[in-house]
């Protein structure tokens, strides 16, 4: 078992965020924590000061519900791209979780509350280019609980994978600009970041 915390940050714009209480972990404790976040939904933070962590060795996790889908594609495409393209240059490891399958996304309209007009067709094709395009890892899962635990798993990895390989140090550093953007977010009147921890 790790003795380090395994500390994971979600973003404060998160309206319904992900509960991974009663996920077992093989981490010591787990601590989530509410913040605001340039790039990604969830990602880790460090575990002594509790900042996103970004560069070649982190982990960027994108969440979309099967009506955020539609809805970033055909209200938001170009907003939803240059995330994208920010989500897979930011960080070595970038995934996009879709609480939703294959079959829900190319027939949304037996699924959604609020049919679409959009063309599954032109949605799949786009998740696929993206996905090459941006080095941007899609996990479909069936439901919102199968999305929650792909989640914490995909973070669990990649923090177990870094202290296994002692590399933990390399990723204790902040750029400049996330230090400076969160320090706007704060005086421009964002909610307080809160923070929830439970021990393995």
């Amino acid at each position: 078992m790790n003795t380090l915390p395994f500390s994971i940050l979600y973003s404060s714009a998160e309206q319904l965020p992900f509960n991974f209480d009663g996920i077992a972990s093989h981490c010591r404790s787990t601590r989530t924590r509410r913040t605001y976040l340039k790039t990604s939904d969830y990602s880790l933070g460090c575990h002594t000061c509790d900042q996103q962590l970004v560069g070649p060795l982190a982990i960027g996790i994108e969440r979309k519900s099967l009506s955020d889908l539609y809805q970033s594609f055909t209200h938001g495409r170009e907003r939803f791209e240059r995330a994208m393209q920010r989500l897979g240059g930011e960080f070595g490891y970038a995934a996009l979780v879709i609480e939703a399958d294959w079959t829900q996304i190319v027939y949304p309209n037996t699924y959604l509350q609020h049919p679409t007009e959009a063309l599954p067709k032109a949605i799949f094709a786009s998740i696929l280019s993206w996905s090459m395009k941006y080095n941007i890892h899609v996990y479909t899962c069936p439901d919102r609980q199968f999305a929650t635990v792909t989640t914490f798993r995909l973070l669990e990895w990649r923090f177990r994978q870094l202290v296994s390989s002692k590399r933990c140090a390399e990723l204790m550093h902040y750029e400049g600009d996330h230090h400076r953007d969160a320090g706007r977010k704060a005086s421009d009147g964002q909610p307080a970041p809160g923070e929830h921890r439970h021990d393995a």
